[in-house]
């Protein structure tokens, strides 16, 4: 059936708009997303490494005193640090990957210097009162330890530093420390209104060609809407903080998966929801495998926030025009396009294999493609 093109005009304004006010949103919302931070174990470290000088090798090359966010952790770890940089210590620094050859770099230390870590600790130890109440312990292991707490610091410490052009964020004087709210910005704005009225546009023509009633299709308006709205809102809030709007998500989300199912429904089918909820399934089983699998080879895991996603950004859409092909090609769509952008960053030099990249936002306009697929070649 042809759309009435009073009724895209319609939707493709709404779109926009929708996208907007998710654009918005997002520029509120950022404030409220965590920040990496380890208060205790930054404590710990610096009260570890104040006690045992010589494993300073162990962190050293990537522990650097604008790495601690406590106030009072990063003034003494600065004092520690200035005065084993000007030590004989120094000179055994180690660079390499080898935990052995650490090992030897440090044992060589003790061997060539007996006293060095006896005078470094008195020398140092009124610094632990500086310091104040930390949770150390004397460990079994003092390298396993350093190694671990270390780890966690530098860890929060790499995750702070991602996107902060577009998501400052304060230190407070306890260590604490808040997210700024993300400045507004016109093009991010305009390319948001675009990708929601592009995406109304055709969701819209792809419903009317689907639902034959006026009150299954204004449900499934509805849930368009949702998703719009849900789209923009986490991929900003994705490209600023690298985290998931949980809350609006959990609101938008189920509201747009409420107005699918009502639709299905009124429309007396369903089972066309079976096409959304497998696909939604499957595409999550499958994100939750290769997280898994990334985990254990990088030893760290990208989280759930992508996930979550394709639940939403891959199921409604299947669901409301009943056509699992429909999520498929969403998520196949938001993936090459992260590739693609990827490659363009890889070759221009912005990025590298360490890079972190925000997926969120490809997986949310992958069911733009997706529609636009659908209308050119599977409802003809």
């Amino acid at each position: 059936m042809t759309t009435p093109p009073a009724i895209l005009l319609l939707a493709t304004l709404a779109g926009a708009l929708f996208a907007s006010l998710g654009q918005l949103l997002a520029t509120r919302r950022a404030s409220a997303q965590p920040v990496e931070q380890e208060t205790a174990a930054e404590l710990a470290l610096v009260h570890a490494l104040l006690e045992h000088p010589l494993q300073w090798l162990r962190v050293e090359e990537v522990l650097n005193p604008s790495s601690l966010a406590t106030p009072r952790a990063r003034v003494v770890y600065e004092q520690f640090h200035a005065t084993l940089d000007a030590s004989p210590l120094a000179a055994f620094r180690y660079r390499g990957d080898s935990d052995a050859e650490l090992d030897a770099a440090i044992a060589g230390t003790a061997s060539a210097h007996p006293l060095l870590e006896d005078e470094l600790r008195d020398n140092l130890h009124h610094l632990i009162d500086d310091l104040g109440p930390t949770d150390y312990q004397v460990p079994t292991d003092v390298a396993k330890y350093i190694l671990e707490v270390g780890t966690k610091v530098v860890t929060a410490a790499n995750g702070r530093e991602q996107n902060t052009a577009r998501s400052p964020f304060v230190i407070a004087d306890d260590g604490t420390i808040t997210r700024q709210p993300t400045p507004f910005s016109k093009p991010r704005a305009l390319v948001a209104a675009l990708v929601g009225a592009i995406g109304a546009y055709l969701a819209t023509q792809a419903i009317f060609d689907y639902l034959p009633t006026t009150p299954t299709r204004s449900l499934a308006l509805g849930a368009l809407a949702f998703l719009i709205f849900i789209s923009v809102e986490l991929a900003c809030i994705d490209l600023d903080t690298f985290y998931l709007d949980t809350p609006v998500f959990l609101v938008s989300g189920t509201l747009s998966w409420v107005l699918a199912v009502g639709a299905a429904i009124a429309n007396h089918h369903p089972s066309s929801l079976i096409a959304g909820l497998v696909i939604a399934g499957t595409i999550a089983l499958a994100f939750e495998v290769l997280a898994r699998g990334f985990a254990k080879y990088r030893g760290h895991t990208q989280g759930a926030g992508d996930t979550w996603i394709v639940i939403v950004t891959a199921g409604v859409p299947a669901a409301l025009v009943g056509s699992w092909q429909v999520g498929l090609y969403s998520m196949m769509a938001g993936s090459i396009l992260a590739i693609l952008f990827w490659c363009i960053q890889r070759a221009r030099g912005r990025v590298t294999a360490e890079t972190p990249i925000a997926f969120g936002p490809y997986l949310s306009a992958g069911w733009v493609v997706a529609f636009a697929w659908w209308l050119l070649f599977a409802v003809h």
